[in-house]
């Protein structure tokens, strides 16, 4: 809860209470074609693509475990897949990094090897699954990650080739339309500080701007030479947005690689990973080979591993495709929203040849609609100025973008302590379904106040960032006469 140092602060909480869940999804039994032709992709009905799952809430970490794996684990209950994926240009869609276009769509980032030479490149897409070629970011190069800045800038962090080794590069995108069609407004080449042989697939934690300078927290493997495998490491990168001066420090992560080493046998290479919010949890999809880089990679025995940041424990997935694939590398992840418009989370891998059924060999998406998420969307109001002593409408509304339908309270308080409650209203929403909500309220004295709508108690929920929103508004004091018929407004506010 948020508090203001004003004369008089009054906000408004809107609780909503999940007291029943109702539509409960049957799955049916579907049958899959053969995915021989590249261009193949499948997407099941909406009234089909639900797990089993006995029970949604998160009671321990075996519980959240057991649910959560599901999404990364099984390709085949997904609402939408695509194996041996590429392009219009009929190329290999390699280690893609999926977001969310602004104006709706997909973005995705990708290598692709064309004659034997790696190249970075950007495609879009409407559903996921088919991707248009858009452009190339960098020749001899591969690995890419794509994040969105807190400004609005994109910034595209790749592997990039030297003459024998490799080392980490990013280009800065000031917005969605030069990414698209210009030119970066700058590059930086991250020299290797703990490998003299390569440092790579590069991951991005999270990004900050404070008083104009980007602040880059970043992951990425290196090549340890005295262990002749690959661990994990992460930098932190400055870089000021007016001058382009940058410092850039690293650290091996020892614990995250050791716990691997040590809990599942990994012996060889721990490399590529992705990080992301889902359920209000901050996860890592975590690729390792679990043999010993001798004489070379055994591409047979790659793995993906689901790290959970809260607990700070691995687990092994036992990924199941349609015909059966073993090997897998590259994982990606993203909340976003699926093309029916439910929030979902799209996963991609790469399906290595030695370890591949037969029409699973390459690129790998797959995407995942999930159950519950409530969304306060918007806050309005029936009155710009309120006025003290007159009856201001505030219209909250509510949208439920899971697959299933939920019924809940919705219950409106002030942030004060011992406030008298406003109102409870019996809510249900279908999926994709949404509601505008009107409480009255009328306040007591001027000054700023905040109105906070806020969902709470629903279990299961994919993403409880969007569960509550906030505006700040300013009540104004009635306006009173002298009896010349001009007004006069008593604020004593400063």
């Amino acid at each position: 809860m948020y508090t203001r140092s004003y004369a008089v602060s009054v906000g408004l909480i809107i609780l909503f209470l999940v007291t029943s869940i109702l539509l409960s999804a049957q799955l049916q039994e579907t049958n899959y074609k053969e995915l021989n032709n590249l261009n193949t992709a499948t997407v099941k009905p909406s009234s089909i693509v639900r797990d089993h799952v006995s029970e949604t809430s998160f009671t321990g970490e075996n519980d959240t475990h057991s649910f959560i794996t599901k999404i990364f684990e099984d390709v085949k209950s997904a609402t939408g897949y695509r194996y041996f994926a590429h392009d219009d240009k009929n190329c290999g869609l390699d280690g893609i990094k999926i977001i969310e276009k602004p104006s709706g769509g997909y973005l995705g980032i990708y290598h692709s090897n064309i004659g034997g030479i790696f190249y970075v490149r950007l495609a879009e897409s409407d559903d996921l699954l088919n991707w248009r070629y858009v452009r190339t970011i960098e020749e001899y190069a591969s690995q890419p990650t794509i994040a969105k800045a807190p400004n609005g800038a994109y910034l595209v962090a790749f592997e990039k080739e030297d003459s024998h080794s490799s080392h980490l590069k990013l280009h800065y995108y000031p917005n969605l339309s030069v990414l698209i069609n210009g030119l970066p407004s700058f590059k930086i080449d991250l020299p290797r500080s703990l490998s003299s042989a390569n440092e790579g697939t590069p991951n991005i934690y999270n990004m900050t701007i404070e008083e104009s300078v980007l602040n880059i927290t970043m992951g990425f493997h290196y090549n340890n030479l005295t262990a002749n495998a690959d661990e994990v490491a992460i930098g932190w990168l400055k870089v000021s947005l007016t001058d382009g001066n940058w410092t850039w420090q690293t650290k091996p992560m020892k614990d995250y690689t050791g716990k691997l080493r040590q809990e599942y046998n990994v012996k060889g290479n721990i490399g590529d990973r992705d990080f992301g919010r889902i359920f209000g949890m901050e996860f890592t999809l975590q690729e390792g080979n679990l043999k010993e880089r001798i004489p070379d990679t055994d591409w047979s025995a790659w793995r993906i591993f689901l790290y959970n940041h809260s607990t700070g424990n691995f687990i092994m997935l036992n990924i199941t495709t349609h015909k059966g694939s073993t090997s897998f590398g590259n994982p990606t992840f993203t909340l976003l929203k699926s093309p029916a418009g439910r929030t979902a989370v799209v996963v991609t891998y790469y399906v290595f040849s030695e370890g591949a059924a037969d029409g699973e060999m390459g690129p790998l998406i797959f995407y995942k609609e999930l159950d519950y998420d409530i969304v306060i969307s918007n806050i309005t109001l029936s009155r710009k100025r309120p006025i003290v002593g007159e009856a201001i409408q505030v219209y909250v509304t509510v949208e439920n973008l899971g697959c299933l339908a939920a019924t809940f309270n919705v219950t409106a308080n002030y942030t004060r302590i011992f406030d008298p409650t406003l109102g409870v209203v019996a809510v249900t929403l279908n999926s994709l379904d949404s509601i505008t909500l009107n409480f009255t309220w009328i306040p007591e004295s001027f000054g700023r106040y905040q109105i906070l709508a806020c969902a709470s108690g629903i279990s299961g929920d994919a993403d409880p960032n969007n569960n509550q929103k906030e505006i700040i508004i300013y009540v104004y004091a009635q306006t009173k006469t002298n009896g010349t018929g001009f007004g006069f407004r008593r604020c004593f506010l400063k």
